[in-house]
């Protein structure tokens, strides 16, 4: 759970190790099979899902942590080329969690997208 914690955040917050292994009981645990065949999936299905043709109707946000190491901030680049209509921002000082880590921007940005959406 550290290693997860430690993954997420780009400066992770300190979190007592009781409450990490009594989430990992409660929470992680019992899934713990069926999350590990999800990546399982995930990998083995990978060339079906890059093959796959994705476009939408409706604008796309994309609020991505810049120090990513889970879904790297290329990755967003990449989608950002190959969707039409998304606006895409990259936040500084931030991993997978940037709703978390910079919460002020990524609501900034978040609210800004909906009200321009509400016009």
């Amino acid at each position: 759970m550290k290693k997860l914690v430690k993954a997420g955040f780009h400066h992770p917050p300190p979190v007592p190790s009781i409450f990490l292994k009594s989430f990992y009981h409660e929470q992680y645990e019992s899934n713990a099979d069926g999350l590990r065949q999800l990546l399982v999936d995930l990998q083995n299905e990978e060339a079906m899902y890059a093959e796959m043709e994705y476009s939408f109707s409706f604008p796309v946000l994309l609020l991505w942590g810049e120090k990513d190491d889970i879904v790297q901030a290329s990755r967003a680049k990449q989608l950002h080329d190959y969707l039409t209509r998304t606006e895409l921002h990259v936040l500084s000082r931030s991993k997978h969690f940037p709703n978390l880590e910079q919460h002020r921007k990524f609501n900034h940005h978040l609210l800004q997208f909906l009200h321009e959406g509400s016009d």
